[in-house]
């Protein structure tokens, strides 16, 4: 009965975005889907500064230099927090510990260096910069005699200061250079404590390493996209799991990269963020990576935002850091996408009409307790009819339609949906006497297209035409007998051409296509061997059977 249907995506499983066309045999061949990447372009390239508000103005390409990249645009959400829209952020750092963030923000003026609480986001603290500075990158990081310490560049002034980071006060003033050809500015700046270096980025292609206790630059990479061209315009930057992450200006995409060779190793289009439709003004552009102990806080120039974010395709990031002195690691698992959870319990007598078999309590003593990711991306929400008592849902193998079977008696029906509007364009009652169950298409020892479903407790299934949805033949089946022989979900395995059904149970039935006799059955247990009853609507996925659990 949901008014709504998600059509979502599983960042951690990227083989299940494969597309496979199975033969006869059951082998299949696969070409890589493009359900969860697009094609982005990278920044343009770095031009002569304005004076004030905005950094370089963009200029565009010459014809013909435009170059695209693939890149992940999957990332889970966990948090939007407050974030005071004044603030034209240019760095964003966490102190060690995670129980501050460091924010220094930009234009003349206007520049500041705060303290905000991470658990209410309030600036704790703000200490205005000198009218003649244009505030860049900050990062934290303890020095030589372990106390910890706030460092900070500008943009044009080729200076940066060093802060007690409890106090904000200013402790030393120091001079550097970056890129002569472009004016020697400072962008970005982070903090790599396994080697005591700063890295730091000045608008090029380039990243400059600075040693920690003398600030002398010890050597430069260029930054390169997937396809080898250099990519300009890097701002604001976080070193993260080894890798060096970095804000593209005027651009929506994050990209990190190996340190050593300057190659782009991961890349995110971060566009669906906070589109740039509702941010105001062009220059209110994504700037600020900050890595907490389990999430990526990510904000923008003058946005009023602030968003906790991971990334589940790169799990190794939510592994938390103890680095010595010697710049070695000890990693210990965090729990940023995971909750513990309670499977279904035991399977119970079934009731007459709305409701499938109310689930009791299980025994004192007998919860079991199991780690699941809750990571997934949401692509689209889009109509259902709230009418639906939903238990069975398929595709057609070419994808141009959904087929649904309902349930409860005297309202069970079978439709075909259009994938597009996700209209119902077709829908056949069941007779009365039946409670719709599970449903998938598959194609038959013809190649015909077909429909099966089975019902919950009158040991009988249908197949129909897929296009008319005519019923073509009525069967009787067994599944387990202690539990009356019910029916719950089916779905369809082509490489091995059989069913799965399961009932209610913690048991999954194979059947034979052509004949529906059972070839086999297995019990379903869950990470720490504890069988699992209440399965109920199937998914045949990338070789594993997916199952909704009742209640």
């Amino acid at each position: 009965r949901w008014d709504r249907m998600y059509k979502v995506v599983f960042p951690d499983w990227p083989s299940l975005l494969l597309t496979a066309t199975v033969d006869e045999n059951g082998s299949g061949e696969y070409e890589k889907d493009d359900a969860v990447t697009e094609e982005v372009l990278p920044g343009s390239k770095n031009d002569p500064p304005v004076t004030d508000a905005n950094e370089p103005v963009e200029e565009e390409e010459e014809a013909g230099d435009e170059i695209q990249n693939i890149i992940v645009n999957t990332f889970t959400v966990l948090e939007q927090v407050n974030h005071d829209q004044s603030s034209f952020t240019q760095g964003l750092s966490y102190s060690d510990d995670g129980t501050v963030i460091f924010e220094t923000t930009g234009l003349y003026r206007q520049s500041k260096v705060r303290r905000l609480n991470p658990d209410t986001f309030d600036v704790e603290l703000s200490v205005d910069t000198d009218d003649a500075y244009f505030g860049e990158g900050c990062t934290f990081y303890t020095d030589a005699d372990g106390k910890g310490r706030l460092i900070e560049i500008t943009w044009l002034e080729q200076t940066g200061f060093i802060y007690d980071s409890k106090t904000l006060e200013k402790l030393e003033e120091f001079k550097y250079t970056t890129t002569p050809e472009n004016r020697n500015q400072g962008w970005g700046i982070t903090y790599d404590a396994s080697k005591q270096e700063f890295i730091v980025s000045d608008g090029t292609q380039y990243l400059y390493f600075w040693d920690r206790d003398t600030l002398a630059e010890k050597r430069k990479v260029t930054v390169t996209r997937f396809d080898g061209r250099e990519q300009k315009q890097l701002n604001e930057l976080e070193y993260m799991d080894g890798l060096v992450c970095c804000n593209i200006w005027h651009r929506d995409d994050i990209i990190c990269v190996d340190p050593v060779t300057g190659k782009s190793v991961r890349e995110y289009d971060m566009s669906s963020l906070w589109p740039a439709n509702q941010r105001g003004n062009g220059e209110n552009v994504l700037n600020g990576i900050a890595l907490g102990k389990d999430h990526v806080l990510l904000t923008g120039k003058r946005w009023d935002r602030m968003y906790k974010v991971v990334f589940p395709d790169w799990p190794s990031l939510l592994l938390t850091t103890t680095v010595d002195e010697n710049g070695s690691g000890e990693y210990e698992k965090d729990d940023a996408v995971t909750e513990e959870v309670l499977p279904g319990s035991k399977n119970d007598p079934p009731v007459t009409d709305a409701n499938e078999p109310v689930e009791e309590e299980e025994e004192a003593g007998d919860e079991i307790q199991n780690i699941i990711v809750n990571t997934f991306t949401v692509l689209e929400q889009v109509n259902h009819d709230q009418s639906s008592f939903t238990q069975g849902l398929s595709y057609s193998d070419d994808g141009t339609v959904i087929f649904e079977t309902t349930g409860l008696y005297r309202q069970s029906k079978v439709r075909r949906l259009n994938p597009d509007t996700f209209d119902v364009e077709l829908s056949v009652d069941t007779d009365d006497a039946y409670f719709g169950e599970g449903c998938t298409f598959y194609t038959d020892a013809d190649g015909k297209g077909r429909l099966i479903e089975i019902t919950w407790l009158e040991q009988t299934g249908f197949i129909y035409d897929s296009k008319t949805l005519e019923k073509l033949e009525e069967f009787k089946y067994t599944t387990t007998p202690e539990n009356r022989n019910q029916g719950w979900g089916i779905t369809y395995d082509a490489s091995k051409q059989e069913f799965i059904v399961s009932d209610g149970t913690q048991y999954l039935y194979f059947w034979d296509r052509d004949t529906l006799a059972e070839k086999r059955k297995v019990t379903v247990t869950r990470f720490d061997g504890r069988e699992q009853k209440q399965l109920n609507e199937l998914e045949y996925m990338d070789g594993l059977v997916c199952c909704n659990i009742w209640h």
